[in-house]
């Protein structure tokens, strides 16, 4: 901007180098202030002179002009600049509100009528572990560098990614933060990975180019129809959310989905995954194509949220088939993109109510310190609906195996197992109702005389439908339900399901647990020995009392879990298998001896 020296209201911006060097007579090679400070011209409007003003505009604005500056727009690639205006979207800490952001936004409302951006990415400061910044003075972080070396570049990524950094917030940043992403996402599907790599080669198992390049293989197991579900619907809700810039929606999903392949499919899976001597079933051959096509595929999908982790998992998948079509690396795949008919809502719903009965039986067993591997009577499993029961039924082998259970019953007349009642919420009707509230009070009491109108009130609240007592509109929230058992059975209820887990042990249900415990053992003994997978072993066990018992009652299915040709019971000292040590079950103490045959 130049001002004359006699007149300050004679005022001359100037549009483009091109323009001063006309008024000016100079050429003019730079345009920072110590190389055309001296620069004048005569005013155009009386005798003075122009002279550049003395103060310097706030630099922000330089960059606000960066998509004209770049194109030099509007003297040349007009078309261009047209082509990619408004940009799709900018991205920048939350400090450049009144930065860049403020810039951009002021100079294409001035010049265009509207924002130069559709979409702001806009991040949060990390901060050290203490609040503060993070300084080298002040020694309150771990250089970027040695984490990377710990825990790799990933789990530093993916961390940050699946934090409130991601919605505009500061981030605390804590080495244990990054521990856990690891611990949670990277190790569980690096586990998955190196088990199908495992039984795969075991097996001599090795995929078909078509599944290798992306096409679903046609299975007909529930269990694998599922997991390409999943995998599909993990495919639709990442696009959906990339495509609406919802970044911090992503990791939560893809974390999940890490979940339910890891801790669901492949453990209720692992027994298909082994042919062994046998020919392979067609059972066993599908859940092969699941595995690896879900890996594969999902490798392409991880590749931008955790680069390196994906790109080393798809070259062990897809090793020595690039020269037949399939993509060398994983970030030269396309992503891969959701094919609708393959995803099966209502699977997939079912699924979901499986998981979440047996999360309310795990909690039981947690909370009451039931070991896993002890064998339980049984369970009832209340839920509101007869499709759900049906949805259960059909899946009670899941419940019984997952749970350890000789036997699963379904019901949907909760009245008739439970002991239902409702207590006023005082902390939010107490005020509300005022002189109504002991009347209230009454009215539930007398409610919860009578089972099946109480369940009706329970049921309807838990719906999410509201309900109305003495001209009073209520909802869940403005009572406290409680639910006790008929019998000394525990209980446990979590979205619409309530289940009653049988407790009472028996000598042959002790001796059953006492069994799976053996088998864990010696699974565990055999890993540590340094056997493989498809390592058959001679079994030799000293035990006295009970466990001498159990061995001799449950011989061939310990043998039989554990790939055992033979198993003994042998007197103290006269074990003389290859590996031998002493371990301890329940109160008891025995020792293993296991020989590779």
């Amino acid at each position: 901007i130049y001002i004359c020296n006699k007149d300050d209201n004679h005022r001359l911006c100037i549009g483009s180098v091109k323009e001063l060097e006309d008024l000016t007579k100079t050429k003019i090679d730079d345009l920072h202030i110590h190389k055309i400070d001296h620069l004048s011209f005569d005013c155009p409007s009386c005798k003075g002179t122009m002279k550049r003003v003395g103060e310097v505009f706030d630099c922000w604005f330089e960059s606000g002009a960066m998509p004209y500056a770049q194109l030099h727009y509007p003297f040349e690639n007009k078309d261009r600049f047209e082509e990619i205006f408004p940009a799709d979207f900018i991205a920048e800490g939350q400090d450049q509100t009144r930065g860049w952001f403020y810039t951009l936004q002021v100079l294409g409302a001035a010049l265009h009528g509207k924002a130069p951006f559709k979409n702001v990415v806009v991040n949060g400061l990390i901060l050290a572990a203490d609040g503060k910044k993070m300084s080298k003075r002040w020694k309150n972080y771990t250089p970027p560098i040695e984490l990377i070396d710990e825990y790799g570049a990933d789990s530093v990524r993916l961390y940050m990614l699946n934090s409130a950094v991601l919605r505009a917030e500061d981030l605390k940043f804590t080495n244990e933060g990054v521990k856990e992403t690891t611990r949670a996402v990277i190790l569980p599907l690096w586990n998955a990975y190196s088990f199908l790599s495992t039984y795969a080669e075991a097996d001599g198992w090795k995929p078909s180019l078509d599944i290798a390049s992306g096409k679903a293989p046609a299975v007909k197991g529930e269990m694998d129809r599922w997991m390409i579900s999943r995998l599909h619907t993990l495919m639709r809700d990442v696009h959906t959310e990339m495509e609406g810039y919802h970044l911090y929606n992503v990791v939560p999903r893809v974390i999940g989905f890490i979940e339910d392949l890891t801790n669901w499919y492949i453990r209720l899976s692992r027994r298909r995954f082994w042919a062994g001597e046998k020919t392979m079933s067609a059972d066993t051959s599908e859940a092969y194509q699941t595995l690896y096509y879900v890996l594969v595929e999902f490798s392409k999908l991880f590749a931008p949220l955790a680069p390196f982790t994906a790109e080393r998992i798809y070259q062990g998948l897809t090793e020595g088939l690039a020269l037949k079509g399939v993509a060398e690396s994983v970030h030269l795949s396309d992503m891969p993109m959701p094919i609708e008919k393959l995803i099966d809502p209502a699977l997939e719903r079912r699924m979901e109510l499986v998981r979440n009965v047996t999360e309310l039986g795990r909690s039981l067993r947690a909370k009451h310190q039931i070991k896993t591997r002890q064998v339980l009577a049984g369970m009832m499993v209340i839920v509101r609906s007869e499709t759900d029961r049906q949805h259960l039924e059909k899946s009670q082998d899941i419940l019984k195996s997952e749970l350890n259970l000789k036997q699963v019953k379904f019901a949907t007349d909760e009245a008739s197992h439970v002991n239902l009642s409702v207590k006023p919420n005082l902390k939010l009707l107490g005020k509300r109702l005022g002189k109504d509230l002991n009347g209230f009070k009454t009215e539930l009491e007398t409610l919860n005389k009578t089972p099946a109108k109480v369940a009706e009130l329970i049921n309807t609240l838990e719906a999410g439908t509201k309900a109305t007592i003495m001209g009073h509109e209520i909802d869940l929230d403005d009572v406290l339900v409680e639910r006790g058992p008929k019998d000394d059975s525990l209980i446990a209820t979590a979205q619409g399901a309530t289940v009653l887990l049988d407790t009472h042990l028996t000598e042959a249900l002790i001796q059953e647990g006492f069994a799976r415990e053996l088998v864990n053992r010696i699974q565990n003994f055999r890993k540590d020995s340094g056997l493989m997978v498809a390592d058959k072993i001679a079994i030799e066990i000293e035990a006295t009392g009970e466990l001498l018992k159990v061995v001799e009652a449950f011989g061939d299915y310990i043998a039989g879990e554990t790939l055992g040709v033979t198993l003994k019971a042998v007197a103290s000292g006269a074990a003389k298998g290859v590996h031998k040590n002493e371990f301890e079950v329940g109160e008891e103490k025995l020792t293993i001896a296991i020989s590779k045959t």
